[in-house]
């Protein structure tokens, strides 16, 4: 870590004084069978890191989904541990080999007004379930983790910081990291409860924007919100319907197994040609042209703000339900302000930033670039491979 700060002497060139400090990571004991094999210590690559929005917390993880959090000491400060702790490495810490013992003389000997010290509650993160492709500190320090009336999602109550992490194998997972825990949010939010069309992606993501307590989530080809001050409805699926009603039917419950990442799996009855057939006066059916509608609903969605959305599609599958009483795999009840949201409006998205200043409404920039225009290398041919 290097901490640059500008001289302010009379100079007539500007000078800046600069002082490194070596951060040291948890040794998380990795059996020696894995760090001794082909990639060895590879997965212990930092890929993901961020600072909280004062610049007094540091955050980095790696492909093995190990976080690690350093905070920054100020002058005459301790640690601002969720424990009261004076120490960044304590007696709590588990680790007993050399190189920790070495990284504990290391922080003794830095300045008593400043530094940077580790987490003393950095060892009770939990290890994520696959490698991180989002780490983010939400924008603000909170008090609570809701607004007044509303349930404590901030566990003790006591302020701290929020950082979420989004894995690749898309779990949504929110801490505090100064007390080493799950959010509330996180904890009654895992993976399965997460809203369908959020589940079902694809697409990895690529960063989040913070909106207070609003997280702005964008991949590719989506762009989704969730606020994790509230408390997401829980869909009615067919997997809640008792075993009973099903064995009645004389079928199976199809499970579905991991994606390959091809794309969905179509039906066989959707391969074949239709023919679809109105009834019209006289009891007499009239053959209709397909392909005539399928154009034309084709040319009526080209534009953007026709594209269907989250709440579309609900509110189609509600209509559905209460018109022909079919079935339909996840309904979500509540009228309440939005909990969550998603749209395919943008793609391919580049990127997006935002505009706005601290004190201001949320304002971002989306960035398109159409992948017909990035410029690629040539196709590389291995030698079994032939034009076809």
């Amino acid at each position: 870590m290097a901490d640059i700060q500008p001289s302010l002497g009379a100079q007539d060139s500007p000078t800046s004084s600069i002082e490194l400090q070596q951060l040291n990571r948890l040794s998380r004991g990795i059996p020696p069978h894995i760090t001794n094999g082909g990639l060895g210590r590879y997965d212990r690559s930092i890929t993901q890191a961020d600072f909280s929005p004062d610049s007094e917390m540091l955050a980095v993880a790696d492909l093995a989904g190990y976080i690690d959090t350093w905070i920054l000491l100020g002058h005459g400060e301790g640690p601002k541990d969720g424990n009261g702790g004076g120490n960044g490495d304590g007696d709590g810490d588990d680790a007993a080999s050399s190189s920790e013992s070495d990284s504990e003389d290391e922080e003794e000997a830095v300045d008593a007004n400043k530094g940077w010290i580790r987490n003393p509650n950095a060892k009770l993160i939990p290890k994520l379930a696959s490698a991180p492709t989002v780490l983010s500190f939400s924008d603000t320090t909170i008090e609570q983790f809701v607004q007044p009336g509303k349930p404590d999602l901030g566990g003790d109550g006591s302020g701290d910081y929020v950082l979420a992490a989004i894995t690749s194998s898309r779990h949504i997972v929110a801490f505090h990291p100064r007390h080493g825990s799950l959010t509330a949010w996180s904890r009654r939010h895992p993976r399965m409860h997460l809203p369908a069309a959020i589940q079902d992606l694809l697409d990895l993501p690529k960063g989040v924007i913070w909106q207070d307590q609003r997280a702005w989530v964008y991949g590719v080809s989506f762009l989704f919100m969730l606020d994790m001050s509230q408390d997401l409805c829980k869909p009615t699926t067919d997997a809640d319907a008792p075993a009973d009603s099903q064995a009645a039917h004389g079928t199976k419950r199809k499970r579905a197994g991991l994606t390959t990442g091809a794309g969905g799996v179509n039906e066989k009855e959707n391969l074949a040609p239709h023919k679809v057939r109105k009834h019209g006066d006289n009891e007499q059916y009239e053959d209709m042209d397909v392909g005539k509608a399928s154009r034309g609903s084709e040319s009526e969605g080209e534009d953007d703000e026709e594209l269907p959305d989250a709440d579309g599609e609900l509110s189609r599958l509600r209509h559905d339900k209460a018109e022909a009483g079919g079935r339909v795999e996840a309904v979500v009840t509540c009228a309440e302000r939005k909990k969550w949201w998603i749209t395919y409006k943008y793609r391919p998205i580049l990127g997006m930033v935002p505009l706005n200043a601290g004190d201001q409404p949320l304002e971002v920039a989306l960035v398109e670039r159409p992948t017909w225009e990035m410029e690629m290398p040539e196709r590389y041919l291995a030698g079994d491979e032939r034009e076809r």
